[in-house]
């Protein structure tokens, strides 16, 4: 068999072949049930013309319309009701009348009396007392000058410094085996230097021992404290230890 006879016979194969496909597309179209019909509702543009020819014919679509409503907006309509006009009305002609009346008033009387607080008064009108007003309350005294012990011993210039307890608490200190005994107070000097006021700041637990000594310190003397060479009045704690050996 030559290579003619084998090229012919696969043509005619081929043809065969696509005959055979060609009547089975056929029959299938055929097959497809009548009377149904597609629509579409979308609009479809013509294909531009092929290069050197006239334009394709455009394919025939059954377009639905449907029907737009169209919004339309109300209408407000203005209130066009008339204001009613007030009505004025003046009047120049002269005119009778009558009428009475009473009134009542006050004054400046603080006391109530109906008279005159505030002279010269009138003629028959008595003058009411006014009621006195207190006296201003005289200022505070400023506050003394707080000074540390060493300043306020180097201003005291008389008194006696060692005071020893009175003998009945002596001999208590002594049963109580304490070998010390530690009293404070707090001087206040006026300005003059005069000791203005003695004040318990640490007891010694003997109370006959604590009134010994602030007795003893309110006769100490001092000269005034100055500030801006001016006497001030002051004030400072005074320290007393008593031991025994």
């Amino acid at each position: 068999m030559t290579r003619r006879w084998l090229i012919l016979i696969s043509l005619l194969g081929h043809l065969t072949l696509a005959f055979g496909l060609f009547v089975a597309g056929v029959w299938h179209i055929e097959q497809m049930p009548a009377g149904k019909h597609v629509t579409a509702a979308l609009a479809t543009m013509s294909p531009p013309a092929a290069s050197g020819g006239a334009p394709l014919a455009a394919r025939k679509v059954d377009v639905v319309k449907k029907p737009v409503r169209e919004l339309v907006q109300p209408t407000v309509k203005p209130d066009l009701a008339p204001t009613p006009a007030v009505p004025t009305t003046t009047s120049l002609e002269p005119g009778e009348g009558s009428g009475s009346g009473a009134g009542s008033g006050s004054g400046d009387d603080p006391t109530g009396t109906g008279g005159c607080t505030s002279p010269p008064c009138g003629v028959g009108e008595p003058v009411a007392a006014v009621a006195a007003l207190p006296p201003p309350k005289p200022p505070a005294p400023p506050k003394p000058t707080f000074v540390p012990p060493v300043i306020l011993e180097g201003l005291r210039i008389s008194g006696e410094t060692q005071i020893h307890p009175p003998e009945g608490v002596a001999n208590q200190i002594l049963r109580d085996n304490r070998t010390r005994v530690t009293g404070g107070f707090r001087v206040c000097l006026s300005a003059g230097g005069e000791v203005a006021s003695v004040t318990m700041a640490l007891s010694t637990k003997y109370p006959a021992y604590d009134s010994l000594l602030a007795d003893t310190i309110r006769t100490w003397r001092y000269k005034p404290y100055l500030v801006d060479n001016r006497p001030t009045a002051v004030c400072g704690n005074v320290t007393f230890i008593f031991a025994m050996h």
